[in-house]
């Protein structure tokens, strides 16, 4: 029993032994056709890939020669096509230098006929002025072979006060009346401790009375006069800049006409019974009344009418009557400054103002407080 167990074991061994043998052969023949396949397969790759990349460098060849042929027929194109830009080339700079031919000589016609009309308008300007500069000269020997005919003062009677001055106004004109240049002229004054006067016609009061100042040509053949008045008074005989008016100022409320009178004769060198005093109806006042806006005084037959500053209403004295005056012309409730231009000088109570305003009443107002003073 125990040998046949020996022999069952013996047996499997012995298959197990072949059958491992067995298996090992196969699979050596298994892997050896397997590396023949896969040399197999190599070769045919190897074989596909050159004729794919034998067929590619054709196909790029024959690609190359149709890119040259086409860059061939461009560059004939390209050639062709420069010979075309080369003889339009030459055509336009051949057009073009014609027409610079053209234009030159056509700036040149221009040039030439700018040029000649400018040499006939030259011309006919110096025609021109040579016939103006004639007749400017026969003009001139027209006026003057009329010269000095006639020289005047510009007023005949101007009023100063003591220590002021002024330039006398001169001038002259011709035979047949035109306006013509003052010639030199030497000034006189009748009396120099009354009024001097300069080389150039300015005056300068020294002291109250009267001189007469004379301007005489050079040959003396022509001469003409002017008579300068001087007060020391406060009362003011003057013309006013721009209107011509003649008033008479510096007057206080309650001053006497024979005061004014006696005043005026002195200064002014005038009798008394030359100088009348009327009020504003034209009555000749007597010599104790008072004088108010909107009388006049007649002086040597000259007429000026007085303003008296602040006194609006014309009765003489300041007060707050002569305000509301003011304020009824500013809001329209009267009339009375329209329609009095004495009256309406007398309300122009602040210095180097010329309208009415608001400010004109404030200001009387505070005069008639005392707060402020009036230059008359």
């Amino acid at each position: 029993m125990k040998r046949i167990n020996d022999i069952s074991i013996q047996h499997i061994l012995l298959v197990i032994a072949a059958i491992a043998v067995t298996t090992g052969v196969m699979l050596a023949v298994f892997v050896s056709a397997m590396h023949v396949r896969a040399e197999e397969g190599s070769t045919e790759s190897d074989s596909t890939v050159t004729e794919e990349s034998s067929q590619t460098e054709t196909d790029t060849e024959t690609e190359t020669e149709k890119v040259t042929e086409t860059e061939t027929e461009t560059e004939t194109e390209t050639d062709k096509v420069t010979e075309t830009e080369t003889e339009t080339e030459t055509e336009t700079e051949k057009v073009t230098e014609t027409e610079t031919e053209t234009e030159t000589e056509t700036e040149t016609d221009k040039v030439t006929e700018t040029e000649t009309e400018t040499e006939t308008e030259t011309e006919t300007e110096t025609a021109t002025d040579t016939e103006t500069e004639t007749e400017t000269e026969t003009d001139t020997d027209k006026v003057t072979e009329a010269y000095v005919s006639e020289i005047k003062f510009a007023e005949d009677l101007i009023r100063l006060e003591v220590g002021e001055s002024t330039s006398l106004l001169l001038k002259a004109y011709s035979s047949d009346g035109r306006d013509a240049e003052v010639p030199k002229v030497i000034y006189s004054s009748s009396n120099e401790e009354i009024v001097t006067v300069g080389a150039s016609g300015i005056i300068a009061a020294v002291k109250n009375g009267r001189a007469v100042i004379k301007a005489s040509t050079e040959d003396g053949t022509l001469s003409c006069e002017c008579v300068i008045a001087v007060s020391a008074s406060t009362v003011r005989l003057r013309t006013m800049t721009g209107t011509g008016e003649k008033i008479a100022t510096g007057f206080t409320p309650g001053m006497a006409a024979a005061d004014i009178i006696s005043d005026i004769s002195a200064t002014e060198g005038i009798d008394a019974e030359k100088i009348t005093i009327s009020s504003a109806s034209g009555e000749v006042i007597s010599e104790l009344a008072s004088v108010a806006t909107g009388c006049t005084i007649s002086v040597d037959g000259v007429i000026y009418t007085v303003v008296m500053y602040g006194d609006t209403n014309g009765d003489g004295i300041i007060s707050s009557a002569d305000v509301k005056v003011i304020l009824d012309y500013i809001t329209g409730a009267s009339h009375e400054l329209a329609n009095n231009r004495a009256c309406y000088l007398a309300s122009m109570v602040i210095e180097d103002k010329t309208d009415i305003t608001i400010e004109n009443a404030l200001y009387l107002q505070r005069y008639v407080y005392g707060l402020e003073t009036i230059d008359q």
